[in-house]
């Protein structure tokens, strides 16, 4: 009845693939002609424990603040009403009573993603290592369309844009060491910015600095959309190159391979919060993934500055050294 499809960890950092659970053909015809009533989300915050699987929680002040947060984002993201642009390729999108199928073609090759609209646009935040201080971004179906896809999604009818922070995770870690970043920290000396750019954040997600060389020796097997391998190095390179990141980079070179990914998603998944909040009050739908926005195309340039605004609020805030201007 159901299908899943189960992606590497990681996978989505090289290829775009994500898993994810669909219904068959044989379940969507029995479906045919029945009523069904969307009723939401059991919970609106999931927990997860070290291995990544969901766990039950106790409810406590902390979790009811947490779940009217979300339920309080909700009620704003019900009054957006969100379509597909009369002017998108027929080809690329196919619907059923309940699911919309998205086509993604990439090097030549040609994917397909299949996702659930919610009467109205809904999102949940999903929290890790069993605690309320790691990861905590939030998800909605949109999400899982393929980025050029999004682009032809209308927003109240209009067509849409989705700017994002760029690099902030590093942004964020030279944050907290009191320093503005101002040069690509992805760019390297004799390898491409490609290559950087995935040994950074690799690296920047793994708990030790082997097991980042690790992950992406693993990428080898991985193959992007041309037929080529998603990490070509083989194991001496590879820890060249996480050893060029670290001196691209060396007022963060003790948070490579330090695990701390999922303390930075708490902090951009609090940012997202607050860019929401920021639209909210200034009448702007905005629909959230990760460190970008969906948003209408005429609001680009008030999203782009509440984006910068919070991003420079977080600065002073997350930075040990306080300025006086």
């Amino acid at each position: 009845m159901i299908e899943e499809m189960r992606s590497k960890p990681g996978s989505h950092l090289t290829h775009g693939f994500q898993s994810r659970v669909i219904a068959t053909d044989k379940l969507i015809r029995l479906a045919q002609g029945v009523d069904l009533l969307h009723v939401g989300t059991r919970c609106p915050i999931v927990l997860k424990d070290e291995a990544g699987t969901r766990v039950d929680f106790r409810e406590t002040a902390q979790t009811r603040r947490l779940v009217a947060e979300v339920e309080d984002i909700n009620s704003y993201l019900g009054t957006i009403e969100v379509g597909i642009s009369a002017d998108a390729n027929p080809d690329d999108w196919q619907h059923t009573q309940h699911h919309i199928r998205a086509r993604k073609i990439k090097d030549g090759r040609e994917t397909w993603t299949c996702v659930r609209p919610t009467p109205s646009p809904e999102v949940f935040r999903v929290f890790g290592r069993g605690r309320w201080d790691r990861h905590g971004r939030w998800y909605g179906w949109w999400q899982n369309l393929p980025k050029s896809r999004r682009a032809e999604l209308l927003i109240n009818g209009e067509i849409c844009i989705e700017p994002d922070f760029a690099c902030l995770h590093p942004t964020l870690l030279y944050a907290m060491r009191g320093i503005v970043l101002q040069h690509d920290p992805y760019e390297l000396q004799g390898w491409d910015r490609s290559a950087g750019k995935l040994a950074l954040n690799v690296s920047i997600n793994a708990p030790t600095l082997n097991s980042a060389i690790q992950a992406l020796l693993k990428k080898r097997r991985d193959v992007k959309g041309d037929g080529s391998p998603a990490w070509p190095y083989g194991p001496a390179e590879t820890r060249r190159i996480v050893e060029a990141v670290k001196k691209a980079n060396p007022a963060i070179a003790g948070d490579i391979g330090s695990d701390a990914g999922i303390r930075l998603m708490a902090v951009d998944s609090r940012m997202a919060q607050q860019v929401m909040t920021r639209c909210r009050a200034e009448a702007i739908p905005v629909l959230p993934v990760h460190d970008s926005f969906v948003a209408p195309g005429s609001r680009k340039a008030a999203v782009t500055a509440i984006m910068g605004d919070v991003l420079a609020h977080t600065i002073s805030t997350i930075s040990p050294v306080s300025s006086g201007v």
